[in-house]
């Protein structure tokens, strides 16, 4: 399972440690939640372009990893509390705006 943050609310936390964090120490910067796998990113875009879904599965296990965690969650409280940043992009939202950027500059 991942998060992800959008580029825009990145570059936000990335300013604010910059200029307001203290020296020495360490901020997270990502997106407390929602936690979703890598296959449901992949069905929630084409859902999202309007298309149909082109998602394929492959049924075999890859073999695990020991230098990949099953789950990456940051633990953004120090930057939320310290710096007052606040995730401003849902997921849905991320992926709605990527696309219509994609949708633009294909144009």
């Amino acid at each position: 399972l991942r998060t992800f943050l959008y580029l825009e609310d990145a570059t936000v936390a990335f300013w604010r440690v910059l200029l307001a964090g203290s020296a020495g120490v360490i901020y997270n910067v990502g997106s407390p939640s929602p936690e979703v796998s890598i296959l449901e990113l992949a069905q929630r875009v084409p859902a999202a372009a309007g298309g149909p879904s082109c998602v394929v599965v492959n049924s075999q296990t890859p073999p695990s990893s020991s230098t990949s965690p099953a789950r990456t969650c940051p633990d953004i409280s120090r930057l939320q509390t310290d710096l007052k940043f606040s995730v401003q992009y849902g997921l849905d939202e991320m992926i709605a705006r990527t696309l219509e950027w994609l949708r633009l500059d294909a144009n």
